[in-house]
């Protein structure tokens, strides 16, 4: 019953009340089926696609996940017969986290377009590590995530990556009132960054009269993958028109996939040559790249390797410039917060030096910044995972449990419940001290579920053994950026009252992007 009075107060744009969002305590009952759960109204064979589309549609996944919410903290809902559960509650979830063991599936697999698409070109890629289970997948993981997963891994590339920073900064004056152009300038920010990182090469992006076109594609190519990846995710029955040729959405994923593969293979293929004519003329060259560490553990094929780093390649365009996005965009529009956040880096690092993670422990406010952002605005929607076997999942603000049927999609979500009042004060205010100060600390552990304070919302990139392999160097690549840009500019919106929406294209960011001013600091 609340599940659908939550749903009429939703309908009119308002909060439920207090008494109708409280955690309760779930009794010992006998778990209820599924379809026994408050969900969204569905339809014969559609299901819930009618109410899908009009919470938001598969790019305004983030208005749908606030109006699942409103039902409850388990949440069945189904398209064309797939069903997704999301969950609400980080320690229900948890649940699901230790039951898939040390391999479970991923988010990624959920994704059934690049499955599809590296089935489609077996024989010309192997398939890379997001994208398998089991024990390809342990193999492939323990392999890759050498040299690159730790933070002192991460933090290793952090000389090479602030070359690229720095001249980042000086450019950012040029894109102030540019709106997408921004977007596309932060996604060439850090393909230069993982290029220094994976092959210790600028690709020369940063600067218009030096960029080479197909580098300006692969950036282009790397957000419209996902553009057709989110087209194509809630509408599950154009995987059945991929036999026939495929969709208009399908057909652009593939060729974007295509030029990504061919333009970041002449990149590694140019650094291979370039080892391999070292080695034979008895050169000693330096550590630097990722690649270079990667081929020299010898653990992995090359063929694995190379499709491997140019996946890092694409996914680190995205995940890094969509969050550092979403950062600018809530520092320009809370100055009393990027003003602290300047003072803080300025004291520690000082004008010009370099961001180190030495200097973290003196830089709460940094992280604050990225957590609060995180809370507000997720660059991802959320984490998922199968089970081989049913699961029984309380739903503590409805105070029943239900049984999830084995191979269910069963989805983590933190929106929604991150600008619950019930579990967060002042939700709609961007509060970064809410993570500095001892008041708020208390505070927040009072707040039913103290959810804000679990490890699942602490992670930007998935969570546990599936975490993003590239998630400690995103992490890192964003401290960097982010203390670079901040100190050098003041952020502002012009005009100063903007207003934006969640967007995702499996990745979210704001539409439209707000119009943003850098001006130099004095």
């Amino acid at each position: 019953m609340s599940g659908k009075l939550s749903a009429w107060f939703s309908m009119f744009g308002k909060q439920p009340p207090f008494w109708l969002s409280r955690r309760r305590l779930c009794t010992a009952a006998q778990p209820l089926p599924l379809s026994a759960a408050p969900r969204p109204s569905h339809l014969p064979l559609v299901g819930a696609l009618p109410w899908f589309n009009a919470s938001g549609g598969p790019h305004g996944i983030a208005d749908v996940m606030t109006s699942l919410y409103t039902y409850g903290n388990i949440v069945p809902w189904t398209i064309f017969g797939k069903t997704t559960v999301t969950v609400f509650d980080p320690a229900e979830f948890m649940k699901v986290h230790r039951a898939a063991g040390s391999t479970p599936s991923g988010a990624a697999l959920d994704t059934w377009m690049f499955p599809l698409y590296y089935n489609s070109r077996r024989g010309k890629v192997t398939t890379p590590v997001a994208f398998v289970e089991g024990d390809e997948w342990k193999h492939q993981r323990h392999a890759l995530q050498k040299d690159l997963f730790g933070l002192e891994d991460a933090a290793s590339y952090l000389p090479e990556m602030d070359e690229v920073v720095v001249d980042a900064s000086t450019r950012l004056p040029e894109y102030s009132r540019s709106g997408e152009r921004l977007t596309n300038y932060l996604g060439r920010v850090t393909f230069e960054l993982i290029c220094q990182v994976c092959l210790a090469k600028r690709v020369g992006v940063l600067d218009p009269a030096r960029t080479d076109p197909r580098d300006e594609a692969f950036v282009r190519s790397s957000f419209e993958t996902f553009q057709h990846g989110a087209a194509l995710m809630y509408a599950p029955l154009q995987q059945h028109c991929t036999l026939f040729g495929g969709t208009p959405a399908w057909r652009g994923f593939c060729a974007s996939q295509d030029f990504i593969f061919e333009r970041a293979g002449e990149h590694i293929d140019e650094h291979v040559r370039a080892l391999e004519a070292a080695t034979a003329a008895g050169q000693p060259h330096k550590e630097g790249s990722y690649l270079t560490r990667l081929l020299r553990h010898g653990e992995l094929g090359r063929e694995d390797v190379l499709t491997n780093v140019v996946g890092l390649l694409q996914g680190g365009v995205d995940t890094t410039a969509n969050t550092l996005s979403w950062a600018l965009t809530q520092l320009a529009n809370n100055p009393s917060a990027q003003d602290a956040l300047a003072a803080e880096l300025l004291a520690v690092l000082g004008k010009e030096g370099p961001f180190t993670t030495d200097a973290l422990p003196q830089l709460p406010l940094l992280k604050a910044v990225i957590r609060e952002t995180h809370r507000m605005s997720p660059t991802v929607v959320g984490i998922t995972r199968r089970l081989e076997e049913p699961i029984v999942l309380a739903d503590t603000r409805n105070g029943a449990h239900y049984t999830i049927p084995a191979r269910t999609r069963i989805m983590f979500s933190s929106i929604g419940m991150s600008l619950d009042p019930n579990v967060a004060h002042e939700p709609e205010r961007f509060r970064p001290e809410r993570w500095t100060t001892p008041s708020d600390r208390a505070e927040r552990k009072a707040l039913p579920i103290g959810a804000l304070d679990h490890n699942l919302l602490a992670q930007p990139f998935s969570f546990g053994p599936r975490m993003c392999i590239g998630a400690r160097l995103a992490q890192v690549e964003v401290w960097a950026s982010l203390s670079r840009f901040v100190r050098d500019h003041r952020i502002e919106l012009d005009p100063p009252h903007q207003t934006w929406r969640v967007r995702n294209d499996l990745l979210t960011k704001p539409e439209p992007y707000p119009q943003l001013v850098f001006t130099p600091r004095t």
